[in-house]
């Protein structure tokens, strides 16, 4: 919930810290994805963090996972860059 009481809005309570969420790892090729906790450090100089609510996966995420992309080939891995929220 966030500082105003409004749960919609971001809490000023994880500024400037590492923050933990659950995400959808791949260990490798066409490996089954395993959701778990993962640290997430602060927003470093020109980026942002957001919430995130929910994601999907794309055909091009699809390629990677399955390989067909050699210089894609980089495990361990966190798909779903289509997020909405």
């Amino acid at each position: 919930m966030g500082s105003n009481g409004n749960k919609d809005s971001i809490s000023n309570d994880t500024i400037g810290k590492v923050i933990t969420c659950k995400a959808a790892v791949a260990y490798g090729l066409g490996q089954p994805l395993v959701v778990e906790d993962i640290r997430v450090d602060p927003p470093q100089k020109m980026e942002l963090r957001i919430r995130v609510l929910f994601t999907s996966i794309c055909h091009t995420d699809l390629t990677y996972w399955r390989g067909q992309d050699e210089a894609q080939r980089i495990y361990p891995r966190i798909f779903g860059h289509e997020a909405s929220g």
